[in-house]
């Protein structure tokens, strides 16, 4: 069975947990009515602590924006799973994709080559560089 995979889903999701420290699952299980305010609300967890507001960059912002106008349902992230929302196997797939490369080439343009693909992926460089 094909699926339609969203072009910008990995570098969405990359951006949102980076930009706003959100753990994997909090972002995976959004609703469209956790984000408001400028704050993406997360309403779940094991501890109190887990429960909490967190603000939004200037950037997640112009992404959920997008995302939201998108919406046909009352997820962030749908995804054709049991749960409704997007798991981490959809990143893993589309991680994969991403990095999956296209034909051999020589060690000479590694960094090259990873640069290229890291881009592609909306990874940003400077965090490739300093791992």
């Amino acid at each position: 069975m094909h699926q339609h995979m969203d072009p910008n889903l990995l570098s969405d999701v990359a951006t949102i947990l980076l930009d706003c420290g959100l753990r994997p699952e909090g972002c995976f299980r959004l609703h469209t009515e956790n984000v408001r305010d400028a704050k993406i609300e997360i309403p779940y967890g094991k501890t109190d602590n887990a429960r909490r507001r967190i603000p939004m960059t200037p950037r997640v912002q112009a992404i959920l924006d997008m995302r939201l106008s998108k919406a046909s349902g009352s997820r962030v992230f749908p995804a054709p799973t049991r749960s409704g929302h997007m798991e981490s196997s959809t990143l893993k797939k589309q991680h994969a994709k991403a990095i999956r490369p296209r034909r051999r080439r020589s060690t000479r343009s590694a960094p090259r080559w990873i640069g290229r693909e890291a881009s592609r992926a909306g990874i940003l460089w400077a965090l490739i560089a300093t791992a």
